[in-house]
């Protein structure tokens, strides 16, 4: 046999080699990944799964970049106030009559809301009088320190301007029976409030007569 025939004999613990065959491959680690030879994917085989994230509950909202399942808690909303007063307003019982122009006999019931006289049709209380402006006055109700309704007039810088009882003003506050003059249209003020109470019986009583 020749010399570069025989083969070679290793010490314990070493493999043994043979002229003309490849040295043996080590067995690969089942725990580590490996990558094929064309590199297009890596091996996982032995690898532990990936963990997905789980789905959101159906028709709610997604869960947080956190990955924790559960939204944050908020802070529990407290009791709500009872009110022991509930606001109220006020019985409202008003009136313009007209009692002299084109309009008369023609009376409007007022209520807590704005209203604007003149003679344009957006108008709330219209009067048919070319000698009224088109947005003449307005009127307009608060309640008082007494919680009764009072109604306020006001000029809107109409051309004729507006007259409380013959006297021409900007602004004035009505009272039953007072007089207010648009143009040449005469509205007489009529109003029923509320009899006084007493707080202390809870009864009513008529107003004092002098």
């Amino acid at each position: 046999m020749a010399q570069d025939d025989k083969a070679t004999v290793r010490f314990e613990g070493e493999e043994e080699e043979f002229p003309g065959k490849p040295a043996a491959r080590p067995a690969p680690d089942p725990h580590q990944p490996t990558v094929p030879m064309d590199n297009t994917q890596w091996s996982t085989q032995g690898a532990p799964p990936a963990t997905e994230p789980a789905p959101p509950p159906a028709g709610g909202t997604p869960f947080p970049a956190s990955g924790s399942p559960f939204p944050p808690a908020s802070a529990p909303a407290g009791p709500q106030t009872v009110l022991l007063r509930q606001p109220t307003t006020p019985t409202v019982l008003a009136w313009l009559v007209i009692i002299k122009g084109p309009d008369t006999g023609h009376m409007f019931q007022l209520s807590p809301e704005p209203a604007v006289i003149g003679r344009d049709p957006d108008c709330d209380i219209i009067v048919d009088d070319s000698a009224a402006s088109r947005r003449h006055a307005k009127l307009r109700m608060v309640v008082g320190n007494d919680k009764l309704p009072h109604f306020l007039v006001h000029d809107l810088a109409s051309g004729n301007g507006t007259l409380l009882n013959d006297e021409e003003m900007l602004k004035g506050e009505l009272r039953d029976g007072d007089t207010l003059t648009v143009g040449s249209t005469e509205m007489v003020f009529k109003q029923v409030l509320p009899r006084k109470s007493d707080k202390r019986s809870g009864s009513s009583e008529d107003p004092e007569e002098d």
